[in-house]
């Protein structure tokens, strides 16, 4: 039950942009960082993991999304596996939820699916972020496609 509310949670979220007169985007990758702090129900969303078997409590907002990808690339030798790179704005939020949130997780969603959910264990001020699994190549290439159109309407 607590599944099913949960990724109803993240279907609205996901939707606001519509919702809020925006045009909905073709894919999403929102990265929420596990919360210790007991925020009012409304706000946050329980995410069940499956490794480690536990539940974890995030925001409802997520700390980074697609709008702050610069360009995602297939990882060799894994796959599904990319390499995230993130423009300034999105560097500068990686860098510092790195800093501060070490030992927790940090949950990375694709249209609403949970994909990846490592410790942080580690600060990454570089913007980078390498996800082992979990993406279509569809989704590779949308993303892809999503991140160059953003970055030409930028210059």
């Amino acid at each position: 039950m607590k599944l099913v509310v949960a990724f109803l949670a993240l279907l609205l979220v996901g939707s606001a942009p519509l919702l809020a007169g925006g045009s909905k985007p073709k894919i999403t990758l929102r990265m929420h960082v596990e919360l210790n702090s007991a925020l009012p129900n409304e706000q946050t969303l329980q995410v069940q993991l499956e490794r480690p078997p536990k539940t974890i409590t995030l925001s409802k907002s997520p700390e980074i999304h697609e709008k702050q990808v610069a360009s995602i690339a297939p990882y060799p030798g894994l796959s599904g596996g990319v390499v995230v790179i993130l423009n300034a704005q999105g560097k500068r939020q990686l860098d510092l939820l790195t800093k501060l949130n070490k030992g927790k997780h940090l949950c990375v969603f694709v249209n609403g699916r949970l994909i990846f959910s490592p410790i942080i264990d580690a600060e990454l001020p570089n913007g980078r972020i390498l996800i082992p699994g979990g993406f279509t190549p569809d989704e590779i290439l949308t993303l892809s496609g999503v991140a160059e159109k953003l970055n030409k309407k930028k210059k």
